[in-house]
């Protein structure tokens, strides 16, 4: 499981997402465009232990976009962001998205519905760490029915 991290994200959301996960047994990676410190507009200390370079979405069980404006443009600006997410909703992956984070899911074409019009049971919106568990249990989603990119 990732949580996506960048400059300018909310720490504390993230940490505590982290932390969460971490005592249900999960085994939560933080993972930005470079490995390091990650400056957050709380000062809460995140270190990322992988790159969004080399930790491709499809790997993963499930995914998480951290909180921030600042963080959220950040990774906006990252086109492997938008590959890693899309990786994950096309896997059937669960995702959680905080709320700044509507707008990675926006910019990378992933729908809150699913084709029957029906809300996706496998994506999160807010901080509700109980649903995203929830959706992980799950393990795929698919009811999205997305086909594969064309070549």
């Amino acid at each position: 499981m990732r949580i996506l991290v960048a400059h300018g994200i909310v720490g504390k959301s993230a940490v505590g997402l982290h932390a969460t996960l971490l005592a249900l047994g999960a085994q939560p990676c933080f993972v930005a465009p470079r490995i390091g410190p990650v400056k957050t507009v709380d000062g809460v200390f995140v270190d990322a232990e992988a790159s969004l370079q080399n930790e491709p979405g499809f790997l993963f069980d499930a995914l998480a976009l951290p909180d921030g404006d600042e963080g959220v443009q950040a990774l906006a600006r990252d086109t492997h962001t938008l590959d890693f997410i899309r990786d994950q909703h096309r896997s059937g992956k669960a995702i959680l998205a905080m709320p700044a984070s509507r707008a990675l899911l926006e910019a990378a074409g992933v729908s809150p519905t699913l084709p029957s019009g029906q809300a996706d049971p496998g994506l999160v919106v807010g901080h509700d760490a109980t649903a995203f568990v929830q959706a992980i249990v799950r393990d795929r989603h698919p009811g999205r029915h997305i086909e594969p990119p064309s070549p």
